[in-house]
């Protein structure tokens, strides 16, 4: 008994066919992936926009504290403060000062 089985090559419309079927899986997987690509590029952006807002955040808090620090310290340095510290510490004004002048020069030789 011989065998009637012949092989066939496909034809050029089972080819084509083929060739269309790998092209659609190629572009569904390339589309897969561009998809992935954006939704992890998204949620990366995303992330870093939170931590810019909370450094902002921080930035303007710390600018209104320094603001405060620098009020604190006009207040420190008036006149009124001082004279009240002064009154407070039991100092007096001298009468008749005292300045003693040095010579100009080396003072203390080695």
């Amino acid at each position: 008994m011989t065998s009637t089985y012949r092989y066939r090559h496909p034809s050029r419309v089972q080819n084509f066919l083929q060739f269309m079927h790998t092209f659609k899986l190629a572009i569904i997987i390339v589309i897969a992936l561009l998809g992935a690509g954006y939704i992890a590029e998204a949620n990366f952006v995303s992330s870093h926009g939170i931590q810019i807002r909370a450094l902002q955040n921080d930035i303007t808090q710390e600018q209104h504290d320094l603001e405060q620090l620098e009020i604190q310290v006009a207040t420190s340095q008036s006149m009124n403060t001082l004279e009240t510290r002064v009154q407070s510490l039991h100092m007096v004004t001298s009468e008749r000062p005292v300045y003693i002048s040095i010579p100009s020069g080396a003072v203390a030789l080695r």
